[in-house]
């Protein structure tokens, strides 16, 4: 199976997304024990609300450079071999997701910060009225969220389609193990399957955990009105990500 670098980042980096969104959760937290108490705006909620700015800013700056992992990820599907065209599939059109993604995410990053300059009209488009600059800046970043919210979609379709194949592995092994009275070959068939499973297990959590936050993000109006569930799903994806990682290192 390939592994794909989408969003993949360090653990300093999934480290800041656990400390973001911690924030994020304290903050109407804070807000509301300062209200009830009425002691005015809680400057521990205001620091957090700028610190939290601050690092989301800083992981956008990161991935000004995942793009070119993307495009050698997106050759090594055609160079590598499958038994599964599903999964080919899959992973041919999550690399095109991310090919939108990241250019769009970046162009609208680096205009937010007056870096560059975008043209003040659409391609293509019949009306050529100038557009407001925030307006379109506001439009790149929705359509960039929208490529990764296809991803995740297609990430949680490519793990039920594994969790059927590792299924139909694990029906196969056990029959093989019971023709087999080598016990050293069946607990190491056990540990791999069970390797196998928590993987696919962990990354179902991940992805589920960040598939409302990329449609909540991909709607004008949003999917829903209180910001905390944002920060609860992503200290979730944080949290499984940080637990994978250790995994994967151990």
């Amino acid at each position: 199976m390939l592994m794909h670098p989408v969003l993949l980042s360090s653990r300093s980096s999934r480290a800041f997304m656990l400390l973001q969104y911690t924030a994020k959760l304290l903050i109407p937290v804070l807000t509301w024990r300062a209200r009830v108490a009425g002691n005015g705006p809680s400057a521990a909620a205001i620091s957090l609300a700028r610190l939290a700015v601050k690092i989301s800013d800083f992981r956008t700056l990161w991935r000004l450079g995942g793009l070119p992992p993307i495009i050698a990820w997106a050759s090594a599907i055609e160079r590598t071999p499958t038994k599964s065209m599903t999964i080919k599939t899959i992973e041919r059109l999550q690399a095109l997701a991310m090919l939108i993604f990241y250019p769009l995410e970046h162009a609208s990053y680096l205009a937010s910060h007056k870096i560059i300059r975008l043209p003040r009209t659409l391609p293509f488009s019949s009306n050529k009225a100038p557009l407001d600059v925030k307006v379109l800046i506001s439009r790149l970043g929705i359509w960039s969220t929208r490529a990764w919210a296809v991803y995740v979609m297609l990430q949680l379709v490519r793990l039920r389609v594994e969790w059927k194949i590792l299924r139909a592995q694990g029906r196969k092994a056990k029959k093989e193990a019971s023709e087999n009275l080598d016990a050293e070959a069946i607990h190491k068939q056990r540990e791999e399957f069970s390797k196998k499973r928590e993987a696919i297990l962990g990354d179902a959590a991940i992805n589920l955990a960040y598939l409302p936050l990329t449609v909540h993000w991909s709607l004008e109006s949003g999917l829903y009105k209180n910001e905390i569930l944002s920060g609860i799903f992503g200290m979730a994806a944080a949290v499984y990500s940080m637990k994978a990682s250790w995994k994967a290192a151990a």
